[in-house]
């Protein structure tokens, strides 16, 4: 069971924490680098919806705004 004093763990004590906890359960541990996040803008039909996000700085992910995009 996940714990929340995992959420203040740096990676590799995380890591180390993981592959004895879980090492039943793991096939593998692939470790990415990070990247920035990506935004997008995306007009939803709802013209109060639209301003309401705005007023609150909402952000889509650019994968999200993508995903919109193509329904």
């Amino acid at each position: 069971m996940f714990n929340l004093i995992y959420a203040n763990m740096n990676i590799d004590d995380l890591k180390n924490v993981f592959e004895k906890e879980f090492k039943d359960y793991i096939v593998g541990i692939k470790l990415i680098n990070n990247k920035s996040a990506e935004f997008d803008n995306f007009e939803f039909y709802n013209k109060e919806l639209n301003e309401y996000l705005n007023s609150r700085n909402f952000k889509l992910y650019k994968h999200q705004a993508e995903a919109l995009n193509l329904l």
